[in-house]
């Protein structure tokens, strides 16, 4: 056989170490609730400027299935855990909109 006839064998990637795979998660993860924050303060703004004294249920429900979702997709998270940093995602929200209005 030749060279030419011979034909090379691909390598299999190599899988990350695990944590690796921990580290990007947790940073997907922060990235979801830090969202589900600016979007969650910038509900409460319009909302305010509506005259509404909350923000919609069904825009906050829609909001939090959103990024339920998206904390699904990063690794399975309990229902209690995702409840969690939603709840501690909507309280910075909330410190931030009365900041924002004392100043």
């Amino acid at each position: 056989t030749t060279r030419s006839e011979i034909k090379a064998v691909p390598k299999a990637k190599a899988k990350p170490p695990k944590s690796d795979i921990k580290a990007a998660a947790d940073a997907q993860i922060k990235a979801a609730v830090e969202a589900h924050t600016a979007e969650t303060l910038a509900q409460l703004k319009i909302s305010a400027s509506r005259g509404q004294k909350c923000v919609p249920g069904h825009v906050m429900d829609g909001l939090r299935n959103r990024t339920t979702l998206k904390l699904k997709e990063v690794r399975s998270l309990g229902t209690a855990m995702i409840s969690k940093k939603l709840s501690l995602a909507e309280e910075i929200a909330v410190s931030q909109y009365i900041a924002f209005i004392k100043r």
